[in-house]
């Protein structure tokens, strides 16, 4: 769907919602909590891409953004990714 050198998105291959895509760093961090201060702008920049690319994704009436983080909040995947999702 996206890519640049920092990140790419593409689509989820088991959706919660009509429209669900991963948005997905190419440096490696498990989560949050490993971060530094390059990847917070890293990611920072994957925020301020995917505002800009509402029209193109299909999601400029309205979305959700989540994070999902250890095992207790549903983090299946140990690769910190961002969850797009609209209906």
């Amino acid at each position: 769907m996206y890519e640049d050198d920092v990140f790419f998105i593409i689509r989820d291959i088991n959706p919660l919602a009509k429209i669900h895509y991963l948005a997905i760093p190419k440096l490696h961090y498990s989560g949050l909590a490993d971060m530094n201060d390059a990847n917070a702008v890293a990611v920072g920049h994957i925020f301020k891409t995917i505002g800009g690319l509402e029209k193109t994704l299909g999601i400029d009436k309205g979305y959700q953004l989540q994070v999902n983080q250890h095992e207790g909040g549903g983090q299946t995947v140990f690769h910190l990714h961002i969850h797009i999702m609209a209906t």
